[in-house]
């Protein structure tokens, strides 16, 4: 079963489609759209989830636990409250293009399939454990389509902590804030590219990261260690 739905103003209630065990594919197109608490919960045979709009909100645990293996979202503001993908084991592919994103805590906590991560086209805040244990990330990119706008990040802590397979970072232009243990025992992280503009960098950002990891910002080359990091 496909669920879709085009030009329009869209509530979707608690618990809406929860269980819904024969649903495959949501593509959402073109909608002012909010997903209330569990809307597509446990939906173990869901596949793939596309939305585009204007304003998106997904709600708390709103796909908790269901089976989709790709999400590509694109809209003006989204806002993806706490859990709300949490435990979806076999998510790999995500995209988030939006001109503000926010990302609540925990929101894919322990997605251990996504491997590739991409957020861009604006202000983007990254809320706590945010992407915690998500074991089989290996790139994260958040950058603008287009490179030379300058824009405002704000990963916190423990964004992704825990990420031990996560080799490269890329982050676009603009004022960057990354909180305490943004980074924490990501294991494998090798290559942090910051870009320019204004760096704020938390206590043990990047502890227990690999050791051979170099963090560019402003054209010049870091250590973790020479940053006190």
């Amino acid at each position: 079963i496909s669920l879709v739905f085009f030009n329009n103003v869209m509530n979707v209630d608690n618990d809406a489609f929860t269980y819904c065990g024969y649903l495959e594919t949501v593509l959402i197109s073109d909608c002012t759209l909010a997903l209330e608490r569990r809307a597509f919960a446990y939906c173990d045979n869901l596949q793939s989830v596309v939305i585009s709009g204007d304003e998106i909100e997904i709600g708390e645990y709103s796909f908790y636990k269901s089976g989709m293996t790709t999400l590509e979202i694109t809209a003006n503001m989204l806002e993806i409250d706490d859990h709300a993908f949490e435990c979806c084991g076999e998510l790999e592919t995500v995209t988030l293009l939006a001109k503000s994103t926010k990302l609540g805590n925990g929101a894919f906590a322990h997605c251990s399939g996504i491997a590739d991560l991409i957020i861009g086209n604006g202000e983007t805040e990254i809320g706590k454990y945010a992407f915690f244990k998500c074991a089989s990330m290996v790139s994260l990119k958040i950058v603008p389509e287009n490179e030379d706008i300058e824009t405002k990040i704000t990963i916190k802590s423990e964004a992704f902590e825990y990420c031990e397979k996560l080799v490269d970072v890329i982050i676009g232009n603009g004022c960057k804030k990354i909180e305490n243990g943004a980074f924490y025992n990501c294991t494998s992280l090798e290559y942090v590219d910051m870009g320019e503009g204004t760096t704020q960098i938390g206590d043990y950002a990047f502890f227990k990261c690999a050791d051979n990891l170099v963090i560019t910002s402003n054209g010049s080359s870091y250590t973790a260690d020479s940053i006190g990091k």
